[in-house]
């Protein structure tokens, strides 16, 4: 993939004096694992100071995770590091009214190549944690999953080492600069752009009940037959659920907190319905991947017959799923707009 060029407000990164890097690979012993810290938002926040402090608190997050996910033996660093990104590409696209084009294009960019990346040991991990082990408690056959079990940590230590390499990478370190700098400086007010906003004269509570409405009306448009819906639009939804959820969480210190929480709990809740197709397409892909990197006849054989099963039973687990959405889809409509 290309690397894109960053715009001019990001490229202006001075280093403070006995700042230092990322830790050398020698350096890593945390395996401590985090999850984000709330955010706590003082009620006459302006829009730029929202942007200040969820765009620190996803930094934050990876940083919290950054050598966990270089060790490795946890599989919730890569995750938590996957997670902080998504959170991170969630706030920008909430904020686009108020961050340039070309800033918010570089970074985005940047944090969609990362998450590319660190993709394949994710999935590798949810489906010898989650997937496997689902199948697994089913099966009285356990042996028979030797040949996966196999095939599935040799093509993890493979991942992992990819993903080590991104980690450490210099352009996933010239991001973090960047971003740091940006932040900082908050750099999105540094713009001849006719078309941005203001963020410092819009209160942050106004402004996050428009947004978070806008996106409930547009879940909350797909209407009763939502389980009727191709499993391509299912996907579109689940996407959807999930960033309207992570914008509850980013502003929840300031909107009203009953009726908030209630909202973000339904949204996990219809996103883990609708997670149940994604876990279905990513145990076909993996089970395609462990037959053709098998190194035998004989093991290839084993693998497709386990991994065949594991796929029809994580089938049936989405069909049953499917059944879960539209009731779960009510009670997002019963709570509402914001």
């Amino acid at each position: 993939m290309t690397i894109q060029t960053a715009p001019a407000e990001l490229q202006n990164e001075p280093r403070k004096a006995g700042a230092s890097r990322r830790p050398a690979r020698h350096a890593v012993q945390s395996r401590a694992v985090l999850k984000a810290k709330t955010i706590e938002l003082p009620t006459d926040a302006s829009v730029d100071d929202a942007i200040a402090a969820i765009i620190v608190n996803t930094r934050d997050h990876w940083n919290a995770n950054y050598n966990a996910a270089l060790q490795g033996r946890d599989i919730e660093g890569i995750h938590q590091i996957r997670v902080s990104l998504r959170r991170f590409r969630s706030a920008l696209s909430l904020f686009k009214a108020y961050i340039p084009d070309t800033q918010r294009d570089w970074l985005n960019g940047e944090a969609r190549w990362l998450l590319s990346e660190l993709g394949p040991i994710r999935d590798l991990d949810a489906f010898s944690s989650e997937l496997l082990p689902a199948f697994s408690n089913q099966s009285v056959d356990t042996k028979r999953n030797t040949a996966l079990n196999q095939a599935l940590k040799a093509a993890r230590r493979h991942a992992h080492a990819k993903a080590r390499t991104a980690l450490e990478a210099s352009r996933t370190q010239r991001f973090l600069r960047r971003l740091d700098t940006w932040a900082s400086a908050r750099g999105w007010r540094n713009t001849a752009q006719d078309d941005v906003k203001d963020a410092t004269s819009a209160l942050a509570r106004d402004f996050a009940k428009r947004a978070l409405n806008k996106q409930m009306v547009k879940i909350l448009a797909h209407g009763k037959r939502i389980d009727m819906l191709p499993i391509a639009e299912l996907h579109k939804i689940r996407i959807a659920v999930k960033k309207t959820r992570y914008g509850v969480e980013f502003f929840r210190s300031i909107l009203p907190n009953r009726r908030t929480g209630k909202l973000a709990a339904s949204l996990k809740e219809l996103q883990d319905s609708l997670g149940h197709l994604n876990d279905l397409e990513m145990a076909e892909q993996i089970v395609g991947q462990m037959t053709s990197a098998a190194k035998s006849t004989e093991a290839a054989s084993e693998i497709t017959a386990t991994g065949s099963a594991v796929v029809a039973y994580h089938r049936q687990a989405a069909e049953n799923a499917v059944h879960g959405i539209a009731p779960r889809w009510r009670n997002v409509r019963k709570i509402g707009l914001i």
